[in-house]
């Protein structure tokens, strides 16, 4: 019986504990992933940003950036692509008239050396100021625009199925903003 007595006043402690730490930690966590994606913006966007508004629609975060010097820009965030070894959180930025000026990648778990070619400057150049009407977002193999990465073409095929899906998502949210912008 005393054992029992034991047991329960250390799984108590141990709970209360790790209740106390987690309450500790969610601000600071919460603060390094906001700071986290304001830096992936800035990694996107041509201009320093002064300001960044958030909406949430059907699961999509979208954003309303704007410039020190009075630019504009949107972006939208897909957390559910899937790549060749696990999900790919990719942010997007979008010019005034609907086109990718660039993406980037926040998370994945892509091949090093091979599927992870997708986060760098030379793969990503191909899509920017790409959108729904110019430009056929299906792998080269598939008979599409995307210069796939060699050896890691579902990971080129996510990237640029996100990519594509991001566009016709901004255009469903801004529709007056992408007019004649999609594909007849």
């Amino acid at each position: 019986m005393r054992g029992v007595i034991v047991m329960t006043i250390i799984g108590i402690i141990a709970a209360l504990t790790m209740a106390v730490a987690n309450n500790l930690t969610q601000g600071p966590i919460a603060a390094a992933k906001g700071r986290t994606k304001y830096e992936a913006l800035q990694e996107i966007f041509p201009f320093k940003i002064a300001s960044v508004k958030d909406s949430e629609s059907n699961g999509v975060v979208f954003f309303e950036v704007s410039g020190t010097k009075g630019e504009s820009a949107s972006a939208l965030e897909l957390g559910t692509t899937q790549g060749y070894a696990g999900l790919i959180e990719v942010l997007i930025g979008f010019d005034a008239d609907c086109n990718i000026l660039d993406y980037k990648v926040v998370t994945h778990s892509e091949t090093p050396g091979l599927g992870d070619k997708i986060t760098q400057d030379d793969f990503r150049a191909q899509f920017r100021g790409k959108g729904l009407k110019n430009f056929d977002w299906r792998v080269n193999k598939d008979g599409g625009d995307v210069d796939a990465v060699t050896a890691a073409t579902i990971s080129s095929r996510a990237i640029s199925g996100a990519l594509e899906r991001g566009l016709k998502l901004f255009a469903e949210k801004y529709p007056n903003k992408c007019a004649g912008s999609k594909k007849e």
